[in-house]
């Protein structure tokens, strides 16, 4: 059970010696005190086999992730914690689930340090409606994005968009409509921080709102990337923007 003893001539690690070096890969400081992610060559984010939050999920460990992360309808992921995110790596929220980030050492950013990471991308139907059913604090049509309590988004090539992507990098039309709740947040260094898509509630205006957010730039961006806008707003109506400073 050693990777130096040569049985027959090839090298062999063990279930369990991976399976310590894989957890070594995303945990900081796991095992013997050093944090071998440093070392991590950048990659693009696998699409294919994804990280699925299929149960109630609360993060509070710094983790470093080398694929998408999906969190499935009828679910919550919060996050407590840093979370770093590889090359056009993207955090799919599903119409019905929900996602948190929270608190100051919450931080969903890139690690790479030769490209961005693409952002949170909320599922939604853009035909549909955004009321929210209490007491689940679901919406079945939408999925929900909530920044809060001097949590951080950073370096993402867009922070936070109303609709979503395939694996290609094409747009899905008909998945706009997603909800963004932000109260005491901040966008750091983006190549733009939130894209809304063309949506238009059956019920009037559009339910996001941003209160005391603070949206930055203030160093260059991964990889040499221009920053482009801090919102971009295209057929939408209603999204509120109290006491937010916008500053470069």
């Amino acid at each position: 059970n050693n990777l130096m003893d040569n049985q027959a001539l090839n090298t062999w690690m063990s279930p369990l010696q991976m399976g310590r070096r894989r957890r070594a890969m995303y945990l900081n400081n796991f095992y013997g005190g050093n944090d071998i992610r440093r070392f991590a060559k950048d990659v693009v984010s696998d699409h294919v086999v994804t990280k699925n939050i299929t149960a109630n999920e609360t993060w509070d460990f710094d983790i470093q992730m080398y694929e998408d992360i999906i969190v499935k309808t009828g679910k919550t992921l919060t996050i407590n914690c840093k979370v770093a995110m590889a090359i056009d790596g993207k955090i799919k929220v599903e119409k019905g689930a929900k996602l948190i980030i929270d608190g100051v050492n919450a931080e969903v950013t890139g690690w790479c340090k030769t490209g961005l990471w693409n952002g949170i991308q909320i599922e939604g139907t853009s035909i549909a409606d955004q009321q929210i059913f209490n007491p689940t604090g679901y919406c079945p049509n939408q999925g929900i994005v909530e920044v809060k309590n001097g949590a951080t988004i950073s370096k993402a090539g867009n922070g936070i968009t109303t609709g979503t992507t395939d694996n290609n990098g094409n747009f899905n039309w008909g998945t706009q409509g997603g909800i963004i709740i932000c109260n005491n947040a901040n966008f750091i260094n983006n190549a733009r921080d939130v894209q809304f898509l063309s949506y238009q509630s059956p019920l009037g205006n559009d339910k996001s709102n941003f209160v005391n957010r603070n949206f930055f730039t203030n160093s260059a961006l991964t990889a040499n990337v221009l920053p482009f806008a801090r919102v971009t707003l295209w057929e939408v109506r209603g999204v509120t923007f109290k006491g937010c400073l916008f500053r470069n």
